[in-house]
């Protein structure tokens, strides 16, 4: 466990692994119980800052390196970080390492405990157990979140997307909602009742087969 500010770290496989009676895990359940079994999930914090918005060798404008404006990211990411602000229960934070989460943390100001789920790098699908099936690893979280009184998990975060555009002509659009936002709802809905905050995700919008917005959500 690691402290940052008014919040706190616990690793997701360490919280899970420990037995009923524990303190750590009565005291995220109890947490938990006192929210009335919500909690919000916060899938790859600022994945989009890492990856999309950098200065392509062509050209110095950033905005032409993702399909939404920088400011329009940014006022996501205040959203995002007011919600927080005002978190005083659990907070899944489904990230790609442990190093990028507690850097992301450090930033903030809350009095919310967070419960890191790690990730594999370009999918929300958490590491843990290894080597077993995706679909188990789904299966096994949705078990876990409801072992610890988690009756209804809000998610946020980044991307989320209504449509890929065509990369090439080996790849057909997707139609369906797609990015890790939508990979964790979709893969946690048979199991816990799931919903999204599309205020509090990115970026929002429908794209068309070249990947121009056409319109937000």
């Amino acid at each position: 466990m690691t402290s940052i500010h008014c919040a706190r770290i616990i690793r997701y496989e360490k919280i899970c692994g420990l037995l009923p009676g524990s303190k750590q895990k009565m005291s995220v359940t109890k947490t938990i119980k006192k929210n009335g079994g919500k909690a919000l999930g916060i899938v790859h914090p600022l994945w989009c800052e890492n990856l999309w918005y950098k200065k392509s060798p062509l050209n110095e404008n950033y905005d032409t390196v993702a399909p939404v404006s920088r400011v329009t990211y940014n006022s996501y990411l205040d959203r995002l970080k007011r919600r927080v602000s005002k978190e005083n229960g659990v907070i899944f934070l489904f990230a790609i390492s442990e190093r990028s989460a507690v850097n992301w943390v450090r930033r903030l100001h809350t009095n919310a405990s967070f419960i890191l789920i790690e990730t594999a790098k370009r999918s929300p699908v958490p590491r843990f157990p290894e080597h077993v099936t995706r679909a188990l690893r789904w299966k096994t979280l949705a078990f876990n979140l409801k072992n610890l009184g988690v009756t209804k998990l809000k998610l946020a975060g980044e991307t989320d997307l209504q449509r890929l555009p065509i990369v090439c002509e080996d790849y057909k659009t997707m139609e369906r909602a797609s990015g890790c936002i939508n990979i964790a709802y979709d893969s946690l809905k048979s199991f816990l009742t799931v919903d999204k905050v599309k205020s509090l995700t990115f970026p929002n919008v429908y794209l068309d087969s070249c990947g121009n917005v056409l319109s937000e959500w």
